[in-house]
């Protein structure tokens, strides 16, 4: 991402020139490839694709990556400070994986915050991550308990408040 931005559009805040601003946004660009993701797939992957039993250490590693991220958000709006960047489009991606497995948020009330804000701030959000993910699900079910009927519709987001 950082490279397209880079080479396409260098002035663009989403990617800040200034070098502090960046520094976060590669920091929390780093915390989300070394350390959310991480955590998450540790954590998540075995109970998705192998239908294991929850591991507590794994569980608590990503739960404090979660409450780091929390953290974050209670200060910033936004991952990386004010204004949308990067690391928000790629700390979007994993903690909305998350939320198609039904990861329960409610203990992160800033991440919950902060993603319902994204799903309705960016105008693409459930076309290139929603609708995927829900078809992902839908398509690799063999460990996850639903009922036949369940099907994937294309229903509308919930609504909008604009600030």
């Amino acid at each position: 991402m950082t490279y397209l931005v880079n080479k396409y559009s260098p002035s663009n805040a989403i990617y800040p020139k200034d070098a502090k601003k960046r520094a976060v946004v590669d920091m929390m660009l780093n915390f989300d490839q070394g350390t959310l993701y991480r955590s998450q797939v540790e954590f998540m992957y075995p109970l998705i694709f192998r239908g294991e039993s929850p591991d507590i250490g794994k569980e608590t590693s990503y739960k404090h990556s979660l409450q780091y991220l929390d953290q974050c958000l209670e200060r910033n709006p936004y991952v990386a400070g004010k204004h949308l960047t990067l690391a928000d489009l790629s700390i979007v991606a994993s903690i909305s994986l998350a939320e198609a497995y039904d990861y329960n948020f409610r203990p992160y009330p800033n991440i919950s915050g902060w993603l319902k804000t994204l799903k309705c701030e960016l105008p693409f959000y459930r076309e290139v991550n929603e609708i995927p993910l829900m078809q992902f699900k839908f398509w690799y079910r063999p460990y996850m308990d639903y009922d036949n009927d369940d099907t994937i519709t294309n229903g509308s987001l919930p609504a909008c408040t604009r600030m």
